[in-house]
């Protein structure tokens, strides 16, 4: 090979992994780094490191690679795209934990073992390259792991299956167990840039807003301390405002004696993660099948399941749940 064409090759070369550092706009497009291991905390020697061209998986029960087993593996994709200025709606769809990172700040967190869910979250975001990381974890049963931006100029809309805000102008923020009663249980606490998972719930005067913590505890903050592209007015009256107690979502077991809570819906096969009889109060995440048949129960353990609502009765509108996809 003569100099001047092994030159070529190499300016070539050069060209090539300079498009690949930078990406478009277009998810469905991206050029992702995905690494994965062999256990389910991300730890040690990467078994598998390959360049993917999208991040939409749905492995079901298998495995994303021969070398991956189909159960406690873990993932890290990455990708740098260059975004016009603008408000861009991320939505995450895994099973179980994930947490995506713009520019290394935290915007979705799920790090917790749970059926195929889909949050949504709105950045701001100025024009130019912008880092992109997706954490996953698998455990048992079906695996997803999907993650897609679009950019939404102007007050978008509610999202009508998964709300979420971003804490702002407080350091940290205590979460309470009943809205306005500042004597009331701390639940947990957020933190300034952080986003949170809202329950879809509002005091009547809408000055408290519910939150769903990573860890599934529910409690209350004031709206001032929240940004959101949509109006809290929106939301569903759940509570009485002041210092009134908060409304949990509740049901009771009816029609039934004994009824499994299932890992996925309408699975009959899927593990049973408990089980509760007729007569006895349930707690409720406020999530629904997308076909509508089934709702998410929270036992007293913490593990999370489902039922048919056919065998629950309850004052909440159910058919008004959040849908877990």
């Amino acid at each position: 090979m003569n100099k001047k064409v092994r030159n070529l090759l190499v300016l070539c070369a050069v060209v090539l992994l300079g498009l690949v550092g930078t990406v478009s706009a277009d998810a469905s497009t991206s050029s992702w780094r995905a690494v994965y291991w062999n256990n389910d905390s991300l730890a040690g020697t990467p078994t598998v490191v390959r360049m993917e061209t999208s991040l939409n998986h749905n492995w079901g029960v298998g495995s994303p690679a021969p070398d991956i087993q189909a159960d406690y593996f873990s993932a890290r994709w990455t990708t740098t795209v260059n975004l016009p200025a603008g408000t861009y709606k991320f939505t995450a769809t895994s099973d179980d934990g994930m947490m995506v990172l713009v520019d290394d700040n935290q915007i979705i967190n799920m790090w917790y073992e749970h059926p195929p869910l889909t949050i949504v979250a709105y950045v701001d975001l100025a024009a130019g390259e912008h880092k992109i990381q997706v954490d996953y974890f698998e455990l048992t049963g079906i695996a997803v792991a999907q993650l897609n931006w679009t950019r939404v100029d102007g007050s978008a809309p509610p999202p009508t299956n998964d709300l979420t805000a971003v804490v702002q102008n407080v350091s940290v923020l205590n979460v309470r167990q009943i809205p306005g009663d500042f004597n009331s249980k701390i639940v947990g606490r957020v933190v300034r840039g952080e986003t949170v998972n809202l329950t879809g719930c509002r005091t009547a005067d809408a000055k408290y807003i519910q939150l769903r913590l990573a860890d599934g505890a529910v409690g209350w903050v004031n709206q001032n301390y929240l940004k959101a592209p949509y109006s809290f007015n929106q939301l569903a009256v759940c509570g009485t405002g002041g210092s009134g107690p908060d409304q949990p979502l509740t049901g009771t077991i009816t029609n039934v004696s004994v009824l499994n809570v299932r890992e996925i819906p309408g699975d009959f096969n899927s593990r049973i993660v408990g089980r509760v009889v007729r007569g006895e109060t349930v707690g409720l995440t406020g999530y629904q099948s997308a076909d509508g048949k089934y709702v998410q129960l929270r036992l007293p353990n913490g593990a999370v399941g489902w039922v048919n609502k056919a065998y629950i009765d309850t004052t909440a509108n159910m058919s008004s749940f959040a849908v877990a996809r």
